[in-house]
């Protein structure tokens, strides 16, 4: 699970699941290593065999959800993956065993945000707050359920990360009709390697596409 740590005081914690935004959809979908954390592939939990016929995977995200269901570790993920599609009631559940999880570690859990992106308190009696947030998110589905459902969440059709933030740069109107993909790709060495050096309107604009790709500037 790749964790970006902001902590904003002394005892809360500011997290992110890897894919929450756009800047994160190639780590997220396992198609770059390297990320320095645990990930649904190496998680630390004994995993529950798989029991009846194999799922037929559809739609946009059918490779995903058939990537994330033979890492799965538990019969509750499979059974969600296997529908190819991530349910507001069981991304719910989801929710629901992830705080579980986290309150039997003694960390308060402030719900995600549509982007994916959460807060907990610090584990108490000086535990290490990180490896129970990774390792619950390893059993909860937290990293299967809910990463597809921020993927979809930022990328519905499963265009690529780069297309739909190219898109999205042209709603905004920092960006001339007929920017690409290939576009904001060579931008990201380029143009937009300095955020702190954009325009203010710019930096807007980057930031609301990043948190929100497919509705921002709609």
């Amino acid at each position: 699970m790749l964790v970006l740590d902001l902590p904003r005081c002394r005892d809360t914690r500011s997290l992110r699941r890897p894919g929450a935004t756009l800047v994160g959809l190639a780590l997220a979908a396992g198609l770059i290593g390297g990320t320095g954390c645990t990930d649904a592939s190496s998680a630390g939990a004994s995993a529950e065999s798989p029991t009846g016929p194999r799922p037929t995977f559809t739609g946009p995200y059918a490779a995903e959800f058939e990537k994330y269901y033979d890492e799965a570790t538990t019969d509750f993920e499979r059974e969600v993956l296997a529908t190819s599609e991530v349910t507001d009631a069981a991304y719910a559940e989801m929710e629901e065993r992830f705080s579980s999880c986290l309150a039997d570690g003694g960390i308060e859990f402030s719900g995600f945000e549509p982007d994916g992106a959460y807060e907990t308190s610090l584990a108490p009696n000086g535990a290490d707050t990180m490896a129970i947030v990774n390792e619950c998110a390893e059993t909860t589905g937290a990293n299967t359920i809910g990463l597809l459902h921020d993927l979809m969440f930022a990328d519905p059709e499963n265009l690529g990360g780069p297309v739909v933030m190219a898109e999205c740069l042209v709603r905004t109107g920092i960006v001339d009709e007929g920017y690409t993909g290939e576009d904001y790709t060579r931008d990201l060495d380029g143009r937009f390697r300095d955020m702190r050096a954009l325009p203010a309107e710019e930096w807007t604009a980057f930031v609301g596409c990043t948190a929100d790709s497919s509705g921002y500037a709609r």
